[in-house]
């Protein structure tokens, strides 16, 4: 990975790990540790982020965006990290990849093709990743554009992070 893309991408790859949850006044005196649910803590600054189920697997955005851009340092064609759509706070966050040599015709006019990548830490969402001429995404996950593919991984199934792109 280049050092410009690595300085644009450190912020979207801040550690994280679980940790114990503890629960106060417990009724049962002898336990203060909750096997059902789960800690998720930014390792950086210490910050509760969320609490989990413990059946909730974390992805770290790590293990996401770096295959992804492994497959993308294959290819041929010119790509961009596009801040339009991108965006990371502690709990979520969308990655936006623009090939801007590659075009779709949606009848009005060209867009370019863009990859945009989606993962949380809160449960609001799983791993997303979805490929094609898209203008908008919304919070909701409505996607506004031509969608050509996409991927949808709950955090609850793990995930086998490898991207396989055609060059």
């Amino acid at each position: 990975m280049n050092k410009t893309i690595e300085k644009k991408l450190s912020q979207f790859m801040f550690p994280v790990e679980e940790r114990a949850v503890y629960v106060q006044d417990n009724p049962h005196p002898n336990i203060d540790v909750t096997d059902n649910y789960k800690a998720i803590v930014r390792q950086d600054r210490g910050k509760l982020i969320s609490i989990m189920k413990n059946t909730y697997q974390l992805v770290p955005n790590r293990e996401v965006i770096l295959p992804l851009l492994q497959e993308l340092h294959k290819l041929d064609n010119k790509w961009v990290i596009d801040s339009s759509h991108s965006f990371v706070d502690d709990s979520r966050m969308r990655l936006q990849v623009t090939f801007p040599e590659l075009t779709l015709n949606v009848g009005t006019s060209d867009i370019s093709l863009s990859l945009f990548l989606h993962n949380s830490y809160d449960g609001s969402e799983g791993v997303r990743l979805f490929w094609g001429a898209i203008r908008e995404i919304c919070t909701n996950g409505m996607v506004f554009g031509t969608l050509l593919s996409k991927y949808y991984r709950r955090h609850t199934a793990g995930l086998q992070a490898s991207f396989h792109l055609i060059s």
